[in-house]
């Protein structure tokens, strides 16, 4: 009674249940039964990994086959490669023939992985960077090779790590091309013939909603329409007028530092009015912390968090600015350095303690 149930499942419901399962799983299942069989032409996600293969050749024949067997005429909603064997390099034709038959399905999500030890032996060929359909594109340990034309008009997140573009006009163009953007995330990336900043209109990253960025070749300021920012290091291209950040509410520094942001943090707080939640993975800050409160310290801040605490006068009296002014603060957590001894720690926590706190409501948590 069970096995008839499930054979009256309508495709779209059976389809989205193989959905769950790795490729291999779902075309196995798919041919167990003639009532499902059709359905291997037409499965919605193609997840492609290299692990459990003895041999490149066999891999590439597994891949060859589900993707050559496929229906264009049903829309793929997600096509992920991903490579880590040492069995050798995927030929750059295979690449480029099984990229094609995505695109051709109409694919909407996109992510391609190379974590082999040759790296970036993935080239990604043009076809990607004009697609109508993909709305999510993340790629990792490859080399983009340049179209000439790049058009992305239904691209929302874009994730690119360890990419190696073929010029800095690339990028630019990438960005431009992507009216839609609402997620961006570049880390790691280069160029073949080096770059240098150059800035971005603002106006073509006006729908950004989030950024994640680490050695970013263009302004900070590129990116003010933002509401969560992960970034770096600070870096304003001017610091007498640097950009406000008026919809930033989220920020994650990795490293703040006067020798690399050329501000100080109440400078930087300044120019993020609405900011409620700072992380600060490490603070080498030496300034001065005066008097003036930044807005979003005094009237919007609700939770402040400091990363790889020894305990230094600079990191004490940040986090005691914080604690005397923020007035909505909820949470302060203090994470120590990993070289701290137990007994250092309860110092600094009776310290921290022992600070004045604006907030009734404020938390402190020292780990």
């Amino acid at each position: 009674m069970a096995s008839d149930q499930i054979s009256e499942l309508p495709d779209s419901l059976f389809e989205h249940i193989l959905s769950f399962l790795p490729t291999k799983q779902a075309i196995t299942t798919c041919l167990s039964s003639k009532r499902w069989s059709h359905l291997r032409w037409s499965l919605p996600i193609l997840d492609v990994d290299d692990f459990n293969f003895h041999s490149l050749h066999s891999f590439l024949q597994y891949v060859d086959t589900i993707m050559s067997m496929r229906d264009h005429s049903e829309t793929l909603r997600k096509f992920h490669l991903f490579l880590r064997s040492t069995n050798g390099n995927v030929p750059r034709v295979k690449i480029n023939n099984w990229i094609n038959t995505a695109v051709d399905s109409k694919v909407e999500h996109v992510e391609i992985y190379d974590k082999t030890l040759n790296k970036f032996s993935i080239e990604i060929p043009p076809c990607i960077f004009n697609c109508n359909t993909i709305s999510i594109l993340k790629l990792s340990g490859v080399k983009v090779t340049a179209p000439s034309f790049i058009h992305l008009p239904s691209l929302k997140v874009l994730h690119l790590s360890k990419v190696i573009f073929p010029n800095i006009k690339f990028i630019y163009n990438l960005l431009y091309g992507c009216p839609l953007l609402q997620d961006l995330a570049l880390k790691f990336c280069g160029t073949t013939d080096g770059y240098s900043v150059v800035p971005i209109n603002k106006g073509s990253l006006k729908n950004l909603v989030s950024a994640d960025v680490y050695d970013y070749p263009f302004t900070l300021e590129t990116l003010s329409n933002v509401r969560a920012l992960r970034i770096d290091t600070i870096g304003f291209s001017s610091r007498l007028h640097p950009a406000t950040f008026y919809n930033l509410i989220h920020m994650e520094i990795r490293y703040y530092s006067p020798d690399f942001s050329h501000i100080t943090i109440l400078e930087c707080l300044q120019n993020f009015p609405k900011l409620e939640t700072l992380i600060i993975i490490e603070f080498n800050g030496t300034e001065w912390l005066g008097e003036s409160v930044p807005e979003c310290v005094s009237s919007h801040l609700k939770e402040f968090h400091l990363g790889n605490y020894r305990g230094l006068y600079n990191e004490l009296e940040l986090a005691r600015f914080i604690m005397k002014n923020a007035s909505f603060l909820n949470i302060i957590s203090i994470r120590g350095h990993v070289t701290l001894t137990e007994n250092s720690k309860q110092e600094m926590l009776q310290r921290l303690s022992s600070c004045p706190k604006s907030s009734v409501n404020c938390r402190l948590l020292f780990e």
